[in-house]
């Protein structure tokens, strides 16, 4: 069977009945529904994970980050103000986000109790990943009050992609043991920022992979947002076979953590947009092709990338170092925020679990 429109039909995006501008999305306390219809659509919207002060407060930490870019002066939301790189993908900076606020909002308990959920197990650890800041293009107020567009400041379109690789995926994969991804060789310099954006990318087997945002400005579908084709993740399994010997897969590496779906797939026109308010919690299936979708309006677009995943035993001698020197580089993160702010985070038993700092076992 190949893989084309007539296989696979991407399904459509509930919308909230009461607010229609935006995606279904469930209460923090509807455990069964929001995990029935995460299996269905491969994503699932939480609604006000984060309260107004806590987005306010992280939209602060973030323009705080921006300086000398001005929050009032569109014409500052550039480089040569020395505004973060990559934002032509939406992401902003090469840098996981560090400051107080950002570090709250990864060990909230209810952020938790979601992830645990979905995943199906306890022992997690929370990952240390970017912001998400795309800027207005369209009708910007500029500081004298007039407007004008932005072109330059739209980013890239389409680029659908996989934080992992499509062709590792077993039958068996949730039953298989957990990979080792390379982190019971990995050394002091190994942990860079990088590592710790993109960990456990390259490991498959023995849990549900997923990732998530939580969004910091409501985003519309003329805000720029999250793209993804609802209910792929059912479809992984027959895409892959079929590619394992077409021209398509032989020009897609099979041992890369990051792919790029392929010009010309069809599931590049069957990419749906998934509107979210702020506050919310988006997680979705590692297995779901996914990207953002550009800004056509004069409201920012902002998130914090937040995923969860199984702890590493330090009790297995195999990750008894991996452990040690993670635990390492994190606790150093958390003492150069306490002696830049003078504000330690006062971290209870489940926040320092997720950080890594205590063991789960």
């Amino acid at each position: 069977m190949s893989h084309d429109e007539k296989t696979f039909e991407p399904l459509d995006v509930p919308v909230n009945p009461k607010d229609k501008e935006f995606c279904l999305s469930f209460d923090q306390k509807d455990v069964e529904g929001y995990k029935e219809f995460f299996d269905k659509y491969g994503f699932v919207v939480i609604r006000n994970v984060l309260t107004e002060s806590e987005v306010d407060d992280t939209v602060d930490e973030i323009w705080n980050e921006a300086k000398p870019a001005s929050r009032n002066d569109p014409n500052t939301w550039n480089s040569k103000y020395n505004w973060p790189g990559s934002d032509s993908i939406g992401i902003f900076g090469s840098s996981s986000c560090k400051g107080k606020f950002a570090i709250k909002n990864r060990i909230k308990p209810v952020m938790y109790e979601i992830y645990k959920n979905i995943i199906g197990r306890p022992d997690l650890w929370v990952s240390f990943d970017r912001f998400g800041v795309m800027k207005p293009t369209k009708q910007v107020t500029l500081a004298d009050g007039t407007k004008r567009d932005f072109p330059e400041y739209k980013s890239k379109e389409k680029w659908l992609h996989w934080d992992m690789n499509p062709f590792k995926i077993t039958d068996k994969e949730l039953n298989v043991e957990q990979s080792d991804g390379g982190e019971s060789e990995m050394t002091e310099k190994d942990f860079s920022e990088m590592f710790f954006i993109c960990e456990r990318n390259g490991v498959v087997g023995g849990y549900k992979r997923v990732q998530g945002l939580v969004a910091l400005t409501d985003a519309t579908e003329e805000d720029g947002g999250f793209l993804t084709i609802p209910g792929f993740t059912n479809n992984l399994q027959q895409w892959s076979k079929f590619h394992q010997t077409t021209q398509v897969g032989k020009e897609i590496s099979k041992t890369a953590d990051f792919i790029k779906v392929p010009e010309g797939d069809p599931m590049n026109k069957q990419a749906k947009k998934i509107t979210v308010r702020s506050g919310s919690l988006l997680i979705w299936d590692s297995r779901q092709p996914h990207c953002n979708f550009s800004n056509n309006s004069d409201k920012f677009r902002m998130v914090q990338y937040i995923k969860m995943f199984p702890a590493r035993n330090e009790k297995d001698v195999k990750y008894a170092e991996f452990v040690r020197l993670r635990r390492e580089k994190m606790n150093g993160y958390i003492e150069r925020l306490k002696s830049e702010s003078g504000d330690p985070l006062h971290l209870d038993n489940l926040s320092r679990k997720l950080l890594g700092l205590d063991s789960w076992y």
